[in-house]
């Protein structure tokens, strides 16, 4: 079998992209880190902060689910790591029944967020929820529990607003007439 002058280049580029494939895989989660590794900070449920007391829960929608993020925490770094965060969420009502997240390849000192899924949250029910930052076997304890109510539920009647000092079709005290 005789090879042609082109196929050498490729033959070569073909082996140099398999390289790239070995090496790109070193880069994982699983072994990125060289440091010691931090519980996520800055916890936040639906865009607001996380409520650290279960006797006052943040209140959220989570028809869709319910987003988390927090940012991963890693100290030492030995440049670029990438590393995931776990999140736990469990009724408090009953603690073994454990829903877990997790956010691969996210970058430390970055937001790492993530939807913990509707199918896990009922309506009503109140929920405790935590953060891990975890490289390959290397894990960081738990974060402090984070408390959530989930609230689906629309009210039966439309609020309505009422005021003695402005009437209902004023703005500021001035009634306009629109042309």
């Amino acid at each position: 079998m005789t090879m042609s002058f082109s196929a050498i280049p490729r033959a070569v580029l073909a082996s140099l992209g398999a390289v790239a494939v070995v090496l790109a895989g070193a880069a994982t989660p699983a072994n990125a880190v060289d440091a010691t590794l931090t519980p996520p900070t800055h916890l936040f449920n639906g865009y607001r902060h996380c409520a650290t007391d279960a006797e006052q829960p943040s209140y959220q929608g989570a028809r869709e689910g319910l987003l988390v993020e927090g940012i991963p925490g890693v100290t030492e770094t030995t440049g670029g790591a990438r590393v995931s965060v776990r999140y736990q969420v469990w009724p408090v009502a009953d603690p073994s029944e454990i829903t877990t997240v997790t956010r691969d390849y996210a970058t430390p000192g970055f937001e790492a967020p993530a939807t913990l899924p509707a199918s896990a949250l009922a309506d009503g029910q109140s929920y405790a929820w935590q953060a891990q930052t975890a490289a390959g076997a290397a894990v960081s304890d738990w974060s402090t529990p984070c408390y959530v109510t989930v609230d689906n539920s629309k009210p039966a009647n439309v609020p309505s607003i009422t005021s003695s000092n402005y009437a209902s079709e004023a703005w500021n005290g001035h009634r306009y007439e629109y042309r």
